[in-house]
Formats: structure tokens, sequence, C-alpha cells
């Protein structure tokens, strides 16, 4: 089981709500977190990387507990936030699980006082998360890629976001990325990208003390 802190902490894997019909396909986190506020802001990060996903032209929707099964007689309720089906070179389709965490819990602040890295915390939760998930890849031979999207409360990004958010706005490959922008009325999509979810994580943590 996954564990929580109050606020400040990160929320785990499991998550969403039972749709009629089709049973616990987007798991049971919210029966599950002791500290389930905590989602309110994970949620509202999740939908602005879902909304700025799509504007880059990737072909992007919820993740169910489907897609980590071994097969039909899995009962996992494990799941991530988002299922992409185009945008690895590989073609094969990416889970992405989004993560806030805060950067004074205690699990990393003990450890990080001495180095004072900008993004620690965030960095050590994508890690825990990447390992995770890979570990249930691999155990189950899925042909998926996991990806994580890990930020702090007060605005750090992990190493692991910047390279998706790198990918995602590759003025190559996304649909918005000439024109005629302005950095403050019409960013270009790598900023617009980086200060949506800045703000995404401002209005939830003010959510979550409402």
């Amino acid at each position: 089981a996954h564990q929580h802190r109050d606020q400040g902490g990160h929320h785990g894997d499991l998550g969403g709500h039972p749709v009629a019909g089709q049973g616990r396909q987007h798991g049971e986190h919210d029966q599950r977190c002791g500290f389930a506020v905590s989602l309110r802001r994970h949620d509202v990060v999740q939908s602005v990387l879902e909304k700025k996903m799509k504007r880059a032209g990737k072909a992007v929707r919820l993740a169910t507990v489907h897609e980590l099964r071994f097969g039909v007689a899995d009962p996992s309720q494990k799941k991530s936030d988002l299922y992409v089906s185009n945008m690895a070179e590989d073609g094969l389709p990416t889970l992405v699980d989004v993560g806030v965490t805060h950067s004074l819990a205690d699990t990393y602040f003990s450890q990080n006082t001495s180095v004072g890295v900008r993004g620690y915390a965030a960095d050590r939760y994508a890690k825990t998360k990447d390992t995770d998930y890979k570990k249930v890849i691999r155990n189950n031979g899925l042909q998926l890629h996991s990806r994580s999207a890990v930020m702090e409360t007060y605005g750090a990004f992990s190493k692991d976001l910047w390279s998706l958010v790198t990918v995602l706005t590759d003025p190559a490959s996304h649909p918005h990325a000439r024109g005629d922008c302005d950095p403050w009325c019409r960013p270009e999509p790598r900023r617009d990208f980086f200060l949506s979810l800045a703000f995404a994580a401002q209005r939830g943590g003010s959510k979550m003390l409402r």
C-alpha cells in the first residue's frame, strides 16, 4: 500500500472512480487514500497536462486499470493517469503518471538539507514512480512505455517532466510551433506548457484550502 502525507505530501498510484458496467476500470484510489483532498491538486494538474498534450497533437485519454493487467483474469486495480498512443518513436503507447509532492516533506527534506538541489523531491518521487511502473510492465510482459510528470508544491519540475515537455513541444512535430507568438499573451508552446502547469498547481493548491 502507498503511504500519504496530509496536503504537503504526494498522492499514490491508484486513482479514479468506478464506471458503471465496466467494473473498477479507473481504480479505487479515492476509497483507499486517507488524504484524498490532495487529489484535487493532482487532478487539476492532470487535466491541464491532458489538454496541452492534445494541443500538441497527441492522442491521449485517461488511463484505465486494463493497460497494466497481464490478462483478463488479473484483478489488479493499479493504473496510471494518462494513456498516449502516438508519442513514442517506436510506436508503442506510453503511460504518463502525474504527481505533485511537497518540497519540504520529511522524506525529502532530511536528505536534501546539505545538497539544496532544486527539484530534488520531484526527482525522488519520479524515480519511485518509474521504478514501480517499469517493474509491473516487465513482470507482466506488456508492450508499453511509462513516463512520470512530477512537480513540487512550490513549482519545481522533475527532470523527467522537463524531458516530457521537451518531447511534446518539439518544433518539428508540434502543430502550433510556428506562428505569431507573444511571450505575454500568446506564448510559444514550450513556455505555454510550463506556465500552464505551474498555474494549474497553484489553482490545485488553493482548492485544497477550501
